[in-house]
């Protein structure tokens, strides 16, 4: 098993002074404010737990590499690539360049491109848009060190670092409304177990509950995937021939569009018998026959918020967590309720 690494925080427990002194000792910085016998003592009990400062950490206000790593789990049938050009964007009129890397939702090669962006590019701050439950730890190591970290659209309170997010909850309690709206009460849910569909899935319910609908509460978890959500609602629909939903909401775009190609394939007229929304707003759900309406994330703005907050951190500035409000789009694949 490998051995964690020592951080400036462990010498600062065991030498019994603060991060910032340990780190005023590295960096040879304000001599007046540390003591003789005190910089003796953190560099004995850095010796003795063999620590090793980060070239990153020391060189962050003198010796910036101006490049901002950005970790997201793919840029494929999403919408991370608007976030991404976002940041880009940001940064580039900040004279800061960007590396990326992508992990496929893959912790291993996620702790890999972690550790190259952190010890080998020497990065200035990083930017994660991935679940960090895998590797929290290592981000941790990271923030100890010195280095900002954003997390964006996904968090762990338990990190000291800033996160940039969309409110995935209301999202959804304005798309369930807004059919209730047009006289659907049998609306049926396509959900996903990820940590934003069981947010969705949260407002779906709730919003069901205090409409007084939750004897009509109906949920199918498809995850974000096309062909499971197409297959689903064709058994669904092809077993409740008398008592059929009149609305579906569906968690993601993708699943979305698998249950419009259902409905067609049943003699389901959308949105003439049935209405369907989506979630993310992706570039396919107006191209989408009928085009499809959703709830549209700033997927962009997010970005840019980022990248806004890294640069932030590195200037020493105000950098507080951000909630972002969606949006609702509305277009051809609802309609009022004929039932």
């Amino acid at each position: 098993m490998r051995r964690a690494r020592t951080t400036m925080k462990d010498v600062a427990e065991a030498a019994g002074v603060s991060v910032v002194t340990v780190s005023r000792v590295f960096n040879n910085t304000y001599r007046n404010k540390v003591a003789e016998s005190t910089r003796a003592r953190v560099l004995a009990v850095a010796a003795s737990l063999n620590y090793r400062p980060s070239l990153m950490a020391r060189g962050l206000s003198k010796q910036r590499t101006q490049l901002i790593g950005v970790i997201v789990p793919s840029l494929t049938g999403s919408f991370t690539s608007e976030s991404v050009q976002g940041i880009q964007d940001l940064c580039e009129e900040e004279n800061y360049s960007v590396i990326l890397y992508t992990t496929q939702q893959h912790p291993k090669r996620a702790r890999a491109y972690l550790r190259l962006l952190w010890e080998e590019r020497r990065v200035d701050g990083l930017i994660i848009v991935d679940p960090l439950r895998h590797y929290s730890d290592l981000t941790a190591r990271i923030i100890d060190e010195g280095i900002p970290v954003v997390q964006l659209l996904f968090s762990d309170p338990s990190l000291d670092a800033p996160r940039i997010l969309v409110d995935q909850k209301l999202g959804a309690v304005e798309a369930v409304e807004y059919l209730i709206g047009l006289g659907h009460k049998k609306i049926l849910h396509l959900s996903s177990s990820l940590p934003h569909g069981s947010l969705r899935r949260e407002g779906y319910i709730e919003t069901m509950r205090a409409r007084g609908l939750a004897s009509e509460i109906r949920d199918l978890e498809v995850g974000h995937d096309w062909k499971a959500s197409y297959e689903a609602v064709l058994q669904y629909f092809s077993v409740n021939v008398t008592n059929r939903p009149t609305a579906i909401f569906a968690s993601s775009d993708t699943s979305a569009l698998g249950a419009i190609r259902a409905l067609t394939r049943l003699g389901v007229g959308v949105p003439r018998d049935v209405s369907v929304v989506g979630f993310d707003d992706l570039p396919f759900a107006e191209m989408a026959t009928p085009s499809l309406t959703t709830v549209a994330q700033p997927k962009y703005q997010v970005g840019r918020e980022a990248a806004k907050t890294v640069l932030n951190l590195l200037r020493r500035q105000n950098a507080p967590s951000l909630t972002l409000k969606p949006s609702l789009v509305i277009r051809e694949s609802t309609a009022a309720s004929r039932y």
